[in-house]
C-alpha cells in the first residue's frame, strides 16, 4: 500500500495534514500522476474527515447523475444519507463530528479540485 495525501489549498496551509487515502498496490503506477489521481478518485468511495465534518464521498459516472438520477444510484444515495444521519446522531452524542453525504459527478472531479469545491458542487439529492 502507498498513501496519497490530500492537500486542499483553500485550507489553512499551516495546519497539519490529516487526510490520507491508502492505495492498493494493483493501481497502474506507470500512468501519469494526473490520470492516476483521477482513476483513484473515480474508484474509491471513502470517508474524508476534516476538523469539523466527516464526508462520505461517492463518485458516479456523469451519465448516471446528470439530469434525472439513475434509480440505482438514487437508492444507494438515500441509503448513504440514512447512514450519515445515524452516524451523525451517534457522533454528536459522543463528542464526534457530523457526517455528510456528497455525491459527485465524475465530470466534476479533477486532480486539482479542492474538497471545498467538490462539496459545494456535489449532485443535489
Amino acid at each position: 500500500m502507498r498513501k496519497v495525501y490530500y492537500i486542499d489549498p483553500d485550507d489553512n496551509p499551516n495546519e497539519e495534514q490529516k487526510e490520507t487515502v491508502a492505495l492498493p498496490s494493483s493501481y497502474d503506477e506507470a500512468t501519469t500522476s494526473e490520470s492516476y489521481l483521477e482513476q483513484l478518485l473515480l474508484e474509491i468511495n471513502t470517508p474524508v474527515e476534516t476538523a469539523d465534518d466527516i464526508y462520505m464521498v461517492e463518485t458516479k459516472d456523469s451519465r448516471k447523475v446528470t439530469g434525472e438520477i439513475d434509480d440505482v444510484v438514487l437508492a444507494k444515495a438515500k441509503a448513504a444519507i440514512q447512514y450519515c444521519n445515524a452516524a451523525t446522531e451517534y457522533n454528536l452524542a459522543n463528542g464526534g463530528n457530523p457526517w455528510k453525504y456528497v455525491l459527485l459527478s465524475s465530470s466534476e472531479v479533477k486532480c486539482n479540485s479542492s474538497l471545498k469545491f467538490l462539496v459545494e458542487n456535489g449532485v443535489k439529492i
